[in-house]
């Protein structure tokens, strides 16, 4: 799947839950920005990295948060300007529905806890 199709998958979701008059309610839409590694059973990797996420909130008698979230990382190199021809750039790509809880610990700060399935595409 390449990144255009899951935003636009993405926001059809985040449309649907908006334009939905059921029990379902937008909570909030984030991106996150950040750098690190990647490795595996090869060296590692300077990588940067690009989180979408959407939460939504079921009203039920026990509210439960759903979380939506897109990863991708790609080598920190891919960002500088050099000669792209025959170069390789590893990459990753994943996909995470999480059921999410949070304790409230003080008035502004809280414990957020999810389990879900992650689905990761290595490149």
């Amino acid at each position: 799947m390449s990144k255009k199709t899951i935003i636009f998958v993405m926001l059809c979701f985040v449309i649907f839950v908006i334009k939905n008059e059921a029990q379902i309610k937008l909570k909030s839409v984030g991106a996150s920005l950040g750098i690190g590694t990647m490795s595996g059973n090869s060296p590692q990797i300077f990588s940067s990295s690009l989180s979408l996420l959407t939460d939504v909130s079921i009203e039920s008698p026990d509210p439960v948060n759903l979380r939506l979230q897109l990863s991708f990382l790609n080598d920190f190199n891919e960002l500088i300007p050099e000669n792209r021809q025959n170069k390789y750039y590893p990459s990753l790509k994943g996909v995470s529905v999480q059921m999410l809880f949070q304790q409230q610990m003080f008035k502004k700060i809280y414990f957020e806890e999810g389990f879900g399935p992650l689905g990761i595409n290595d490149r």
